[in-house]
């Protein structure tokens, strides 16, 4: 009878061990909430609905971006994609953040510093010039910010020498043929996209559908420009 009860008390630790060393420890994993499993910086309460919305990682796989690139974003506020793009790259890579709200770009190098991020700068940029080096970039990023832009047309040409010779601009921009309220928010639809990149020197690559209210250009520096 002891041998029988021993052998219960090892089965029951035996199962407890697995239960919570396999078992989510992660608060918002217990939720129900999806989170992605190499994150390693936290999420801010009003950047949950936007990332359902924009999954970041889905959005960093349909760009190709990868660990050691150098990625510029243009817009970078508090750093809701930053985060992400700068985790995603790695040590080995960089991450130029740049804005004109210096408020905001002083959240994010909070932010950086709580979450031990080494590999991204802070660019204070201008309205039509973003203030990255010439040859330096092997992604320029925009998301959520094309549309805010009187005149895009000024700072994607002045986004074309920062990029390397086989470099790349990506923008995630809301899509008016999705939405009802993307014309009253004055979303770019792709015949304009397409338009504008031309008439700033660069050529569609490609055009990612996948996300339910926006659209992902890739696009490409036109080198006879």
């Amino acid at each position: 009878m002891k041998t029988k009860r021993l052998k219960f008390l090892f089965l029951a630790l035996l199962l407890l061990s697995f239960i919570t060393t396999s078992y989510p420890k992660n608060a918002e994993i217990r939720a129900g909430i999806k989170v992605d499993q190499q994150r390693s910086f936290q999420v801010e309460e009003w950047e949950k609905g936007l990332n359902e919305r924009q999954p970041p990682v889905k959005i960093m796989d349909a760009i190709g971006l990868k660990p050691g690139m150098i990625i510029g974003e243009v817009g970078a506020g508090t750093g809701r994609m930053t985060m992400w793009l700068a985790d995603r790259v790695g040590e080995s890579g960089k991450v130029y953040a740049n804005d004109i709200d210096r408020s905001a770009l002083d959240h994010l190098r909070r932010r950086c510093k709580r979450d031990g991020f080494k590999n991204v700068e802070i660019i204070v940029g201008k309205m039509e010039d973003p203030g990255f080096r010439s040859d330096s970039l092997d992604v320029a990023f925009m998301i959520n910010v094309y549309h805010h832009l009187a005149d895009p047309v000024p700072i994607l040409r002045n986004l074309r020498p920062s990029l390397k010779p086989d470099g790349m601009l990506a923008i995630v921009e809301c899509d008016p043929d999705k939405v009802e309220w993307g014309d009253e928010h004055g979303c770019s639809s792709q015949e304009d996209m397409i338009q504008d990149l031309k008439n700033a020197g660069f050529e569609i690559v490609r055009i990612e559908t996948f996300l339910e209210e926006d659209s992902l250009y890739i696009a490409r520096p036109i080198i006879s420009f």
